[in-house]
C-alpha cells in the first residue's frame, strides 16, 4: 500500500509528462511555421523569370538560417528546464555612471551604452523595448532618472541600455532591473550612479 507522499507524487509526475508533451507540441509547431515561411519565400522567388545566382544564394542562406534556428530550438528544449520550472539564476549587472563634467560647461555627461545579451533569445521574438524598474533616494528622483533611460532591441538577441538628456538629475545611487513582461524574464540587474557636482 502506497504512502500519502507517493499518492501525492503521482499526479505531479503525470503533470510533468503532460507539460513535456505540450512543450514538444509547441516546439514542433514553431519549427513547422518557420519551415513554411521559408518555403513560401523561396517558392515566390522560384516563380520569377529572373531567378539569378544571387537570389539562389540568398535563398540558400535563408534555408541555413532556418535550419540553425530549428537546431537551436531542439537543443534548448533538451538542455534547459521548461519556463514553468522557475529556477533562481545569477543575473548580469548593467552599470551606468553619469559623471559630472569638470572641464568646460559644468554639466552631466552621457554614459556609455551597455549591451544586455538575452541568452537563448531570438531577435525576431523579442519586443522592441525591455522594461526598466528603478528605485532611488526617493520616488520622484528615481522616476526622473528612469524616464531618461531606455533599453532598445539590437540586431542580435540583446538590448542596448542607454541614457539621454541627463541634465537636471539628482545625485545619488539608483538600483533597478531590466526585464521582459511576456514571458516574464529578468535580463539584468541595474545600477545607476549620478555623481555629485562636488565629486
Amino acid at each position: 500500500m502506497g504512502t500519502d507522499d507517493e499518492r501525492r507524487d503521482g499526479p505531479a509526475a503525470w503533470d510533468r509528462i503532460g507539460w513535456m508533451l505540450e512543450d514538444i507540441g509547441g516546439l514542433a509547431t514553431n519549427m513547422s511555421n518557420r519551415n513554411l515561411a521559408l518555403w513560401n519565400a523561396v517558392s515566390v522567388n522560384l516563380r520569377r523569370a529572373d531567378y539569378t545566382a544571387d537570389a539562389m544564394a540568398r535563398d540558400t542562406a535563408r534555408a541555413m538560417t532556418t535550419a540553425l534556428d530549428n537546431m537551436d530550438d531542439i537543443w534548448s528544449f533538451l538542455s534547459r528546464l521548461p519556463q514553468r520550472d522557475r529556477v533562481a539564476t545569477g543575473l548580469p549587472t548593467a552599470f551606468l555612471l553619469i559623471r559630472w563634467a569638470q572641464d568646460g560647461p559644468r554639466t552631466y555627461m552621457l554614459p556609455d551604452p551597455v549591451s544586455i545579451i538575452v541568452p537563448g533569445g531570438k531577435t525576431a521574438e523579442l519586443p522592441d523595448r525591455a522594461e526598466i524598474g528603478l528605485t532611488g533616494p526617493d520616488e520622484e528622483k528615481a522616476r526622473t532618472v528612469r524616464e531618461r533611460l531606455r533599453a532598445s532591441r539590437e540586431d542580435r538577441p540583446a538590448y542596448r541600455l542607454e541614457a539621454s538628456d541627463v541634465q537636471g538629475l539628482s545625485p545619488g545611487m539608483y538600483d533597478g532591473l531590466v526585464y521582459l513582461k511576456d514571458p516574464p524574464r529578468a535580463l539584468a540587474s541595474l545600477r545607476v550612479v549620478v555623481e555629485s557636482p562636488e565629486a
